[in-house]
């Protein structure tokens, strides 16, 4: 399973243009990335050229254990930033950009220390061995990278690309 998902990587990191950063601590089963947004959008390989609003965005690929009838899931994962929930605003704000982004999975852990959350947004998908194919899997990268940049650039007001 973990080599069918890196040949998919292969294929995704050709298409998306991912910048891979991997550590020692990744294993074949997670798979840490950056791809570039112009304009909002993830440029493609072939996308000709590059103007206008260049961002970046982080995201993590991760197999998680098991469910059901031998399959996987295959959850995506991409930072949004350190947002004070606590204030009114921005938790409006944030509501407002999850309805905008066709009610994303957003998730929060507050640290303490920070007197913030650590926002994400994440997106899943079964992984079959027999029958996931990269484009399936591209899809939801993009859409989970595309809503993330999205909430961080109208809630946070810049790219904030540090995690991971």
């Amino acid at each position: 399973m973990e080599d069918y998902l890196k040949s998919l990587w292969e294929q995704l990191k050709i298409e998306l243009q991912i910048d891979e950063r991997g550590t020692s601590r990744d294993s074949k089963r997670r798979y840490v990335g950056v791809v570039t947004l112009m304009n909002k959008r993830v440029l493609r390989s072939g996308s000709g050229k590059i103007s206008g609003n260049i961002r970046k965005q982080m995201f993590e690929l991760e197999l998680r254990s098991q469910v059901f009838g031998g399959e996987t899931l295959l959850r995506c994962i991409s930072p949004v930033g350190e947002i004070d929930l606590y204030d009114q605003e921005n938790f409006d704000n944030l509501y407002i950009m999850q309805q905008k982004t066709a009610m994303s999975k957003v998730c929060a852990i507050y640290n303490p220390k920070l007197r913030k959350h650590m926002v994400t947004l994440e997106g899943d998908r079964l992984f079959r061995l027999k029958t996931t194919q990269w484009q399936e899997i591209d899809d939801l990268i993009v859409r989970t990278v595309e809503a993330a940049d999205r909430i961080e650039s109208e809630v946070l007001g810049h790219d904030d690309a540090r995690y991971f």
